[in-house]
C-alpha cells in the first residue's frame, strides 16, 4: 500500500472517531443554525459556502479527500473547525454551527489569567504630588536628570521609555508598593512626562535638541527662539561671516581675435563670497568673485587668506576713481588686524560641505569654531544679508544684462542684451572690490553710526579688542592649506635622482637631489593653493626644510589648482587617442579658444586662465604683450627663499641648499614670459 492510501485510509479512520462524538442531534447538517448568507461578507461568501458544503459531506460520511478538496484546507484545520462549530454557545443556546466557517465570528470566551492588582485612581492626591516626590527624594531628580544627560539613553526619548527608567529608579530609592507613585493607576506617567517636557527640557534646550535632531539643529537652536532674529554676543572682531551670493548678471570676458582684434563672448554664472565681521564692529573684510557655477574650498580658503592676510586694491587707470580716499579692508589698512584670527565663523548652509575644511584651516592656523547658520533663516545672518541686499539692488541690478533675483523679476524682461553690450567680468570685479572697499568708510548702524574703519581703529588704539594672532611661523601663504605626507623616492639605476611625488607631479630641488640617502624617509609638503610651480618640504615637527619646485612641464610656469582642474576637464576633448594625458597645455588652449564663443562654461574657464597668467605676468611683460590697457588684478607675492637652519636637532644633518639671493617681487623685463614657455597660441599674444 502506498504512503497516499495509507494517509487517506488514516483520515477517513480519524474522520470516523470524530463521528462517533457528535451527538445524534446535530449529525444532520441541515439541523444547524447556519446565518443567512446575506449577513457574511462579501469577502468571506465564498469560502463560507466550501466549508458548508464540507461540513454537509462530512456528516454524510463522504470520502475524507473529496471532503478536504471541497473545503479547500488542509485536515488540521478542517477537524478545528469543526470542533469550534460544535462548540456550545455562551448562552448555552445551540451549537456555533455555520457561524465558525466565518472569519473571527466566533470568539473564545476571555479569561482573567492573574488578579487585578487594586490601585488608586490615576489622579489620586493633589496636583503636586509628584513635585513633592522630587522634593521629599533628591536621588530620583538627579538620577534622573544623569540618565537624561549620559550617553545611555536613547536619542529620541518617548514617554514609555522615559516610564519604565522612572520606575527603575523609584524602586532602586525603596518606594514602597502602597505609596506614590506605585500605588496609582498610571503610576505618574503623565506627570513624568509633563515634568519632563516642561521643566528638564527648557533648562537644557540645546543639549536636548543635539541628541533629538542632531548637531545642525542644536546649532540652529543656539541663536534663539522664535525667528531667529536674535545674535549671539562676542567681542568685537572675533566673530566672522562667510556666505555667497549669486551675481544676478550675464557677463562676457575679452578674448583675442584673428580678425577683429578683440571678441566678447558670454561666461557661466558666477558667485561672489563675502567675508564680513559681525556686531558690533561690522565691517567688509574680504570679497572674492569666483569664476565657477560652486564656491569650492580653494575659495573659501583664499577669501580668509585675504581677510587674515590683507589684500591690495589695484584699479585700472580708469578706475582708480571709483576708489574712494582711504577705503580698503581692515587687515590691510590697521596693523593691529592684520593676521588677526577669528575665534568663531558662521557658515551659510549653502557652504555647509565646505565646513570640514574651513575648521581644519582655523584649527591650524591657531583655533577656532565653524558655526553653520539656521536654516531658512536669513535674519540670523543680517548685516551680510543686508550687504548682500545693497550691492545686489544699488549696483549688480542696475547694469544691462541682469537677470533679476527669479523668473518672475520684471528685470528679465530686459536681460538678453547683445555680448557687445554687456559688461566685462573683470570690471565687475573690479567694481565690487570698490564697492565693498568704500562701504568700509561709508557710516552705517552696525559701526554705531560711524564707519567701520575708523571705528576699528578706534577700538585697536583703546585696546578693546581680545584678538588671537596667527603664530609668526605660519603666516606664509602656504600654511593656508593642509599639509600631505610623501616620501623621498630614488633610482639610481634608472637616473631618477630623489624627488617627491604629490598632486600628480614630481617635486625636487638641488639639495634634496643631492640626498640619495634620504630614499624612503617620510617627510610633509605645503603648498600655495594659487601657486604649485613650488612647495615647501617640512618634517614631523612642522619645521620648513628646503623649497621644492615642480619638474616637467608643469615647473615651467606658474598655476593652481583651479588650473589643474580645467585642465583635467579639457584635455580629453583635445586627442581622440587614449592617452589624453600627453595633450599639451598648448593643445587645451586652442581647444578651449575654438569653443570659448559658443560654450559659456568654456568661455567662463578660458577666462579663469588669461587673468590668472596676466596676474603671473610682471607689467613690463604685459606692455611687451600689448596688454597693458587691460585691467589687471595684483600679482601674487612670491614666496621668499627658505634656508635650512643648521641647529635643528630634529633635522638630518646637511649643509643649506646652494642658492643665490632672494628672488625680487618684480621680475625683469628681459626675462621670459610664463605664459610663453609652453608655446601660448597666437591669439593670445
Amino acid at each position: 500500500m502506498s504512503t497516499s492510501e495509507t494517509r487517506i485510509n488514516g483520515l477517513d479512520a480519524r474522520g470516523a472517531m470524530f463521528l462517533q462524538t457528535i451527538p445524534a442531534v446535530w449529525q444532520n447538517f441541515e439541523d444547524w443554525p447556519v446565518p443567512a448568507a446575506s449577513t457574511v461578507p462579501a469577502n468571506r461568501q465564498e469560502r463560507f459556502k466550501r466549508l458548508c458544503k464540507a461540513a454537509r459531506m462530512f456528516l454524510l460520511k463522504q470520502p475524507m479527500n473529496d471532503v478536504l478538496e471541497a473545503a479547500g484546507v488542509g485536515d488540521r484545520q478542517f477537524f478545528d473547525l469543526m470542533r469550534v462549530a460544535l462548540r456550545t454557545r455562551i448562552d448555552g443556546s445551540c451549537i456555533e454551527g455555520g457561524r465558525a466557517f466565518i472569519h473571527c465570528k466566533v470568539q473564545p470566551k476571555r479569561q482573567r489569567r492573574k488578579a487585578q492588582a487594586a490601585f488608586d485612581a490615576e489622579s489620586a492626591g493633589y496636583s503636586g504630588l509628584f513635585e513633592q516626590l522630587l522634593r521629599d527624594k533628591p536621588e530620583i531628580h538627579d538620577a534622573l536628570c544623569e540618565h537624561l544627560d549620559g550617553k545611555k539613553r536613547a536619542n529620541r526619548m518617548t514617554p514609555a521609555l522615559l516610564h519604565d527608567v522612572f520606575l527603575r529608579i523609584v524602586r532602586a530609592a525603596k518606594v514602597r508598593e502602597d505609596e506614590y507613585p506605585l500605588n496609582t493607576e498610571s503610576r505618574a506617567k503623565k506627570a513624568l512626562w509633563n515634568w519632563h517636557q516642561t521643566v528638564f527640557v527648557p533648562s537644557r534646550i540645546v543639549r536636548h535638541i543635539r541628541r533629538e535632531h542632531g548637531k545642525d539643529a542644536a546649532t540652529a537652536a543656539g541663536f534663539s527662539e522664535g525667528d531667529g532674529s536674535e545674535q549671539p554676543q562676542h567681542p568685537p572682531y572675533t566673530a566672522w561671516v562667510i556666505d555667497e551670493v549669486k551675481i544676478d548678471l550675464r557677463m562676457t570676458v575679452e578674448l583675442p581675435s584673428s580678425k577683429f582684434g578683440t571678441e566678447r563672448v558670454f561666461i557661466g554664472q558666477c558667485q561672489g563670497i563675502l567675508v564680513r565681521s559681525l556686531a558690533p564692529a561690522s565691517a567688509n573684510l574680504a570679497f572674492h568673485l569666483c569664476l565657477q557655477k560652486q564656491a569650492s574650498a580653494d575659495d573659501i580658503a583664499l577669501a580668509l587668506r585675504y581677510a587674515i592676510a590683507g589684500r591690495d586694491i589695484s584699479m585700472s587707470s580708469d578706475g582708480q576713481w571709483a576708489l574712494h580716499e582711504g577705503a580698503g579692508f581692515p587687515s590691510k589698512l590697521i596693523t593691529a588686524l592684520q593676521y588677526a584670527l577669528p575665534q568663531h565663523i558662521y557658515l551659510d548652509n549653502s557652504l555647509a560641505h565646505l565646513a570640514d575644511q574651513v575648521q581644519y584651516l582655523l584649527t591650524q592656523m591657531g583655533g577656532g569654531k565653524v558655526h553653520l547658520g539656521k536654516p531658512a533663516m536669513p535674519k540670523s545672518r543680517p548685516e551680510i544679508e543686508a550687504a548682500f541686499a545693497r550691492y545686489l539692488n544699488d549696483f549688480i541690478h542696475q547694469l544691462p544684462g541682469t537677470t533679476g533675483t527669479g523668473p518672475k523679476d520684471p528685470l528679465r524682461q530686459v536681460a538678453e542684451v547683445p555680448a557687445e553690450k554687456s559688461v566685462v567680468w573683470s570690471w565687475i570685479n573690479e567694481a565690487s572690490l570698490a564697492y565693498f572697499a568704500n562701504e568700509n568708510i561709508t557710516g552705517s548702524a552696525a559701526s554705531g553710526y560711524s564707519d567701520a574703519i575708523t571705528r576699528l581703529r578706534s577700538l585697536a588704539e583703546q585696546g578693546a579688542l581680545q584678538l588671537n594672532y596667527v603664530p609668526e611661523g605660519r603666516r606664509k601663504v602656504h600654511y593656508f592649506s593642509p599639509p600631505r605626507e610623501v616620501r623621498v623616492n630614488c633610482n639610481l639605476a634608472k637616473g631618477r635622482l630623489p624627488y617627491v611625488y604629490t598632486m600628480y607631479r614630481r617635486y625636487s630641488c638641488t639639495w634634496l637631489k643631492s640626498r640619495p640617502d634620504l630614499k624612503g624617509k617620510r617627510y610633509f609638503v605645503r603648498i600655495d593653493p594659487d601657486d604649485l610651480s613650488h612647495a615647501l618640504l617640512v618634517d614631523d615637527n612642522d619645521a620648513e626644510v628646503c623649497v621644492l619646485r615642480a619638474e616637467g612641464q608643469w615647473g615651467l610656469f606658474t598655476h593652481n589648482q583651479q588650473i589643474l582642474r580645467i585642465y583635467a576637464r579639457h584635455k580629453h576633448r583635445v586627442l581622440n587617442g587614449r592617452r589624453a594625458y600627453e595633450a599639451s597645455i598648448h593643445l587645451v588652449l586652442e581647444r578651449m579658444a575654438e569653443a570659448a564663443p559658443n560654450d559659456a562654461d568654456t568661455a567662463q574657464d578660458l577666462a579663469y586662465v588669461i587673468d590668472y597668467f596676466r596676474r603671473c605676468v610682471s607689467p613690463e611683460a604685459q606692455a611687451k604683450l600689448g596688454m597693458s590697457n587691460i585691467p589687471a588684478l595684483p600679482s601674487p607675492d612670491v614666496a621668499p627663499q627658505i634656508v635650512v637652519p643648521r641647529s635643528r636637532p630634529a633635522m638630518v644633518p646637511v649643509s643649506p641648499p646652494r642658492t643665490s639671493a632672494p628672488r625680487s617681487t618684480a621680475r625683469p623685463s628681459d626675462r621670459r614670459s610664463p605664459t610663453t614657455s609652453f608655446a601660448i597660441p597666437k591669439r593670445f599674444a
